[in-house]
């Protein structure tokens, strides 16, 4: 079969058609494979990604009054954010010495009872009210009983107010060596735990607790007791019951809620053993 000339160019141009139309497919992208990415430019010579933003609340909540125990002259030294220190107040005798032990600072008070006038008295006073209204607050000492604690008398530990009618309050004591925890709005009162000198919080002299009094909520208490070393709690206690704002008179005091030339312990509540580590937290 003879082609004419023009028969062939034809044939010829649409080779070359099919040919530059397979050429194109081949080299266009498929659907399927994805767009390559432009990669970021480079960060510059010591450079670091951004920190996480912190979550609602992560900064702590500084603690408004924390005396480990050093003493500078009359004053307790507070490494809390109020910055002021504790100032010790004294009568007939009466001392409080910064001890340090195996490497532990402690204040140390006077040792022996006293039910006749006059007798050794002594606390540290703090010159800014802690009065937390309806908020949360939590408060505590490390506590040591050098001796058996006498039958006869209370021993304050950290307290703002009094225990009377109209007047708010909290306190941790340690009567009988038994810690317990008192909130007062001055009409109600909320004890932690509910019984006064209750055997499960019976403390062992020489050894050091951590006692922590809290109101986590409203109408929520709790008392928590740690002895040095251990992560459980020796003893525990939660109370529920309403209560209104507390706003205690006065400034609050360490080691007795107050002194006077004729007074006794039974009246003052003198703490006769070992502190360290007051505490005081609006949280």
């Amino acid at each position: 079969m003879q082609f004419t000339r023009a028969q062939v160019g034809i044939a010829v141009a649409i080779a070359a058609l099919l040919a530059l139309t397979g050429w194109l497919i081949a080299t266009l992208p498929s659907r399927d494979t994805p767009s390559p990415r432009t990669a970021p430019p480079p960060s510059s010579a010591g450079s670091q990604p951004p920190a996480p933003t912190p979550s609602p609340g992560a900064p702590a909540v500084q603690d408004r009054i924390r005396l480990a125990g050093a003493m500078q002259g009359s004053s307790v030294v507070n490494s809390g954010s109020a910055q002021e220190p504790g100032h010790v107040t004294s009568l007939n005798g009466g001392a409080v010495r910064s001890v340090t032990e195996g490497g532990d600072t402690f204040l140390r008070f006077p040792a022996t009872v006293c039910r006749t006038a006059p007798c050794p008295q002594v606390v540290v006073e703090l010159p800014t009210a802690l009065e937390p209204g309806n908020g949360p607050f939590s408060f505590g000492a490390d506590v040591r009983l050098t001796k058996p604690a006498d039958p006869g008398t209370g021993m304050n530990v950290f307290q703002q107010g009094l225990a009377a009618k109209g007047t708010g309050q909290w306190k941790l004591q340690l009567d009988y060596g038994h810690p317990s925890c008192r909130f007062s709005d001055g009409q109600s009162v909320v004890l932690v735990p509910q019984k006064l000198h209750d055997p499960a919080f019976k403390l062992e002299v020489g050894a050091w607790y951590s006692v922590r009094c809290a109101r986590t909520a409203s109408d929520t208490f709790s008392i928590t007791v740690t002895r040095r070393g251990s992560s459980t709690p020796a003893a525990t206690a939660t109370h529920t019951a309403p209560l209104g704002a507390i706003t205690p008179k006065g400034t609050p005091t360490i080691g007795g809620k107050n002194i006077g030339a004729d007074r006794t312990d039974l009246q003052t509540d003198q703490y006769h053993d070992d502190l360290a580590n007051i505490w005081w937290s609006p949280r």
